[in-house]
């Protein structure tokens, strides 16, 4: 399969198909000294809705837009991913479940995150999921929700055709998600949520407001995992019982 080089651009970006698209000096960096594109070359721009647009890059620095093809919808069901904060490694964990496939990501403070990100954090924790997202050569962009405590996130009703699983360790007979995936409701709902916990797990309180609130214990592995390892390992499962259950290709999208 042929390399897609691409770039991600807002929508309101490419509203004028007909006049040439400024490009800033980080894009253009991109496109020049990253993928080391010449005056002329052709990638692809994507507005991280589904569109992708062919475009040369002009002489002066400009892309001039080609051609406009309109993807079909993403696949189902959503996949979210809730995360305590943790310390160790959260910015690989973003990249990672970015180009896994995520479609939501979910920052949770919880009762034992030592991670307290301020505006600065997550604006860059936007372009880390901008620059997975064009490197894993991915139509969508996954969204990066603003910053929860888990009493108000892990109570928020669930809604209809959602199937919520929250990420535990050391408990006796807790099912592996992997065999809920292919249960009937799971093959079945629009949403699949799945949350996993901080440096030193969930709170028993918080156990307690999940499993009221309908989030069903699973294990992730049969060892003990980093946080970072546990969301990975879970969005891996997801992501290729949806594939499976889709059609899709394993092949990145056109």
């Amino acid at each position: 399969m042929a390399e897609q080089r691409r770039l991600i651009i807002s929508p309101n970006r490419l509203l004028d198909f007909a006049k040439p698209l400024p490009l800033n000096p980080g894009e253009l960096h991109y496109l020049q000294r990253v993928l080391r594109l010449k005056s002329g070359a052709g990638f692809n721009i994507c507005d991280g809705h589904g569109t992708i647009y062919l475009a040369n890059l002009c002489p002066d620095g400009n892309a001039q837009l080609i051609k406009k093809e309109v993807l079909k919808p993403q696949i189902k069901p959503c996949l979210q991913l809730f995360f305590g904060l943790f310390r160790r490694d959260l910015e690989v964990m973003l990249r990672m479940a970015t180009e896994l496939g995520v479609d939501q990501l979910h920052p949770l403070q919880a009762d034992y995150s030592l991670l307290e990100p301020g505006g600065q954090r997550q604006k860059r924790w936007n372009s880390i999921i901008k620059e997975a997202t064009e490197q894993s050569e991915r139509a969508w962009l996954p969204q990066l929700a603003g910053l929860e405590n888990t009493a108000t996130a892990l109570t928020t009703p669930a809604a209809v055709e959602v199937c919520r699983w929250i990420g535990v360790t050391r408990e006796a007979g807790v099912p592996p998600l992997e065999k809920l995936l292919k249960r009937e409701n799971s093959i079945n709902a629009k949403h699949w949520q799945l949350a996993c916990g901080p440096e030193g797990g969930w709170s028993s309180t918080e156990r307690e407001l999940a499993a009221a609130a309908g989030w069903q214990a699973v294990s992730l592995s049969p060892t003990v995992l980093r946080c970072s390892t546990a969301a990975i390992s879970g969005l891996a499962l997801m992501q290729h019982q949806r594939l499976q259950l889709s059609g899709e290709s394993l092949q990145p999208s056109p």
